[in-house]
């Protein structure tokens, strides 16, 4: 993982503490593992509040833009229902562009 990707997760999370929607978080993957090197992606699971779900899925990109320069692109999966949305984010910090997959489960 690179600085600029640690960087920006860093300052995602501090603001997803923010959110009065999200009841919890969870960080997967390599990162998790220590097994990361300078390729490697971040992918986060958040359990959301029923009554946010809609919201925070809304929103989302707006919260990474206060954690980047830019999101390039969102990238959302076919199986994405009311119940569980997994969007790829590719974001640009400085000269690095870096992938962020976001796992959005409802609480309910």
């Amino acid at each position: 993982m690179t600085k600029e990707l640690k960087g920006t997760f860093e300052k995602f999370i501090e603001i997803m503490k923010q959110e009065e929607g999200i009841s919890g978080a969870w960080n997967l993957g390599s990162v998790t593992h220590e097994l990361a090197d300078e390729y490697s992606d971040i992918n986060i699971v958040f359990l959301v509040k029923a009554e946010a779900f809609e919201q925070v899925d809304e929103k989302m990109k707006d919260y990474l833009k206060m954690a980047c320069d830019d999101v390039v692109l969102c990238w959302p999966e076919s199986f994405n229902s009311d119940a569980i949305i997994n969007n790829g984010y590719l974001l640009k910090q400085g000269q690095q562009l870096m992938q962020l997959d976001i796992f959005l489960i409802n609480e309910d």
